[in-house]
């Protein structure tokens, strides 16, 4: 809790500075990865959100389960296939109507473990993050327009790698 608690705040200062700042693996290597990917699962999470925020994780779902149909991306539910991590983190300024987050999309799926082959782990292999700031009222809308621009690269990415025949 105390890291989390830590990256908010850190998250919320340089979010105050920068208005939005985002970071990503989307690097080439990291775009190869996606090649060949048939089908992703989707995990969502959040935390740190107000239950009345007007944001919930079953709608959060719903939304980028509309993105990736429209963009021909088909979705699964079996267990062990890669999937997208959506993760929304945001914390209430203690005296500010403000609130600071934390937005992840990660595409992640079985790697081996270069010393160890006979290890399989799940990593991230496609990222992208960000923090921010929001006004209190404005906070569902803020982080519905963010995080359907970062499925919105994710899409990108993964149809420069698997182009329709």
């Amino acid at each position: 809790m105390e890291r989390i608690a830590y990256r908010l705040i850190a998250g919320t200062v340089v979010g105050m500075l920068v208005a939005g700042a985002a970071w990503a693996g989307d690097s080439e290597t990291n775009r190869r990865s996606l090649k060949g990917i048939h089908a992703v699962r989707i995990l969502v999470e959040m935390r740190n959100l107000d239950e009345d925020g007007g944001l919930h994780p079953s709608q959060v779902r719903a939304e980028v389960e509309k993105q990736l149909r429209r963009a021909g991306i088909a979705l699964t539910a079996q267990r062990g296939t890669p999937y997208l991590y959506v993760n929304v983190e945001a914390v209430k300024h203690a005296d500010l109507p403000l609130y600071g987050y934390i937005i992840d999309v990660e595409l992640r799926q079985a790697a081996r473990v270069v010393l160890h082959p006979e290890i399989v782990v799940f990593a991230d292999t496609w990222s992208i993050h960000s923090i921010g700031t929001s006004a209190a009222g404005d906070l569902a809308s803020h982080l519905r327009v963010k995080l359907a621009t970062h499925v919105e690269l994710f899409i990108e990415a993964y149809l420069a790698m698997n182009r329709r025949r």
